[in-house]
């Protein structure tokens, strides 16, 4: 704006002056005064292009001013301050128009920065939720880490280390050794086992020619008894006289024994009860407990 209403007033002051010079002959002291001012506006114009250049990027490059072309209109001026100031006019002129086309480009460039602050904004929101989502991820293995922490000291409290647990596997490995050499080995075991077999065989041979005597024996005390149970039965029989029916009498032609003459035999004897039955148990039960192995005393 200041520099529109200085291209206007300059413009009216040039005008103004074209129109004095052609009208009336300056005198000294208005050429003094008129070249004063000439010298502070030449100043004042030299502070507005050197602020006017100040923070202007790439901007296009100057249009060449030809002087030549303005010298016709610059023709009817007598004064060479007035045509300097003119043609100064002129050029600043194209520097403005120079200028508008750098704030054209600086207002495209102005529209470039804002859509990649926008992405910018974008961008830093996306990174903001992946840091929030790291951050949290961290969190949560700190605080696992430090459950773990808590996990392994309880589990060293609780449960042994490898120093007691190779003590301990020392021990229980001498126990097992010792438990080990308390056995008997197969060839052992089978030489033993053969062996217990023939004394079983030797055992039942034994039984059963025992056996077998005990049952001669028992026939003969059978057939003893059978004889003695005759001789007694014949001696005890009594018979009633014919023709006498009182109460408690026979009839006659009956045989009356008295009582606990005749033995009561049972019709079945189970083999569990049989001395021969009670002989093989005990003879089995020794020779199994003989067949154990024999732990060793300390």
């Amino acid at each position: 704006m200041e520099v529109h209403s200085w291209n206007s007033s300059s413009g009216n002051s040039a005008t103004s002056a074209s129109n004095t010079d052609s009208l009336l002959e300056p005198t000294e002291p208005e050429v003094q005064q008129i070249a004063a001012e000439l010298e502070l506006m030449k100043g004042y114009l030299d502070n507005l292009e050197l602020q006017l250049k100040t923070g202007v990027p790439a901007c296009p490059p100057r249009l060449p001013v030809d002087c030549a072309n303005i010298e016709p209109d610059l023709k009817d001026s007598s004064d060479a301050n007035i045509r300097q100031l003119q043609r100064n006019v002129y050029k600043l002129e194209h520097q403005i128009a120079e200028l508008f086309a750098c704030s054209d480009m600086a207002k495209d460039m102005l529209t470039v920065l804002g859509c990649s602050f926008c992405q910018l904004q974008r961008d830093m929101r996306d990174a903001r939720q992946q840091y929030d989502a790291v951050e949290s991820i961290k969190l949560q293995t700190d605080h696992q880490a430090s459950l773990c922490l808590q996990r392994y000291t309880h589990l060293c409290h609780m449960f042994a280390n490898w120093s007691d647990s190779k003590e301990n596997a020392k021990e229980m490995q001498s126990v097992f050794l010792n438990y080990v050499e308390s056995m008997h080995t197969k060839a052992a075991y089978l030489a033993e086992k053969h062996i217990r077999y023939k004394q079983l065989e030797e055992a039942e041979n034994i039984c059963m020619l025992a056996t077998k005597q005990l049952i001669r024996q028992a026939k003969d005390v059978e057939d003893y008894l059978d004889a003695l149970l005759d001789v007694q039965l014949f001696s005890q029989v009594s018979c009633v006289n014919p023709g006498y029916h009182t109460v408690g009498e026979l009839e006659p032609n009956n045989v009356c024994f008295k009582s606990n003459i005749l033995p009561t035999i049972p019709p079945f004897v189970s083999f569990s009860s049989t001395w021969h039955y009670r002989m093989m148990h005990m003879i089995k039960h020794k020779l199994m407990l003989n067949i154990l192995p024999k732990h060793k005393t300390h």
